[in-house]
């Protein structure tokens, strides 16, 4: 199955990509701030959200050690706001819920300084979205494929990123 992308450029340097939700906003707020939730389709994390450091770890990707993340912003159930970096990138990260009538949008927001890190980066957070659909609609998140999204939407990205201005 082909995955199509749903990226889009916001600012001059920021990538967007959402997914909307049936469920209030705190419902999906809770599907990457509660820990049992966000185990089921990207990772786990240890710290206090409340002191603003935790350390996340990516469970659908072998070998992954963990990334320090400092939480910058977080206004429940609206605006997460989370900075890292890791292997000399700077993650700057964004998520926002909106909700209307009890269908609720997420929209994941990521930063980029370098216009090379764009054309992975936008396939993997296609990828974990749909893993997060799959979480909270009940099914299988297992059966969506790495391979669905890179190299088959790299091209995309690569292009998306030409019309950053860094």
């Amino acid at each position: 199955m082909i995955r199509h992308t749903t990226g889009r450029l916001r600012g001059d340097n920021e990538l967007a990509v959402a997914r909307t939700l049936r469920g209030t906003a705190d419902d999906v707020w809770q599907s990457f701030t509660d820990p049992t939730r966000l185990s089921r389709w990207y990772g786990t994390y240890t710290g206090d959200c409340a002191d603003g450091r935790v350390t996340v770890v990516m469970t659908a990707e072998e070998g992954h050690e963990g990334t320090p993340f400092h939480i910058v912003r977080c206004e429940r159930p609206h605006v997460l706001e989370a900075r890292a970096e890791e292997a000399g990138i700077e993650w700057r990260l964004t998520l926002e819920v909106t909700e209307h009538d009890g269908i609720s949008t997420l929209t994941l927001v990521q930063a980029f300084d370098r216009p090379d890190e764009v054309g992975s980066v936008g396939p993997g957070w296609e990828y974990y979205l749909d893993r997060l659909v799959a979480a909270e609609t009940g099914n299988d998140v297992e059966a969506i494929s790495w391979d669905e999204y890179y190299p088959v939407q790299q091209a995309y990205y690569t292009q998306l990123a030409t019309q950053m201005r860094f």
